[in-house]
Formats: structure tokens, C-alpha cells, sequence
């Protein structure tokens, strides 16, 4: 590879980099919502879950292991 491309190498892969920073969503989910402190301000939030209407699928897993549930719009 000749040295003078180079260059033109790192500039594509800045360019590319900087092209992801800028489509990032504003609603993404994470871990323990946007500000990643596990608070939602503003939501009228179920008080109690009753398994029996809000169940949407239940699945056997085989193993040990556990989760977080995730509620999403």
C-alpha cells in the first residue's frame, strides 16, 4: 500500500465514525432508562400487574438465570 493513501484511508474511516455519532436516536432504550439512573419522571406507571390481563407471552426457560422486565411505548 503506498504511504499516500494513507491519508485518504484515515479521513474515510473519520468520516464514517463521525456518520454514527450523528444518527444516534433520541429515544433509545438502555439500561435503567435515558439518564441511566432507573427514574422515569412524568410516566403514569402501573401500581400493581395483574399476570392474568397484562400477560403477553410466557415462556419455560430451562437453566438458572434471571431478568429485568422492559416496558416500552
Amino acid at each position: 500500500m503506498k504511504l499516500l493513501n494513507l491519508p485518504k484511508i484515515l479521513f474515510g474511516c473519520l468520516l464514517a465514525g463521525s456518520a454514527c455519532l450523528s444518527i444516534q436516536g433520541d429515544t433509545w432504550s438502555r439500561f435503567r432508562g435515558a439518564a441511566g439512573d432507573g427514574v422515569a419522571t412524568g410516566q403514569k406507571l402501573p401500581t400493581k400487574i395483574d399476570l392474568k390481563s397484562h400477560l403477553v407471552y410466557k415462556v419455560k426457560l430451562g437453566g438458572n438465570g434471571n431478568g429485568s422486565p422492559v416496558l416500552w411505548n
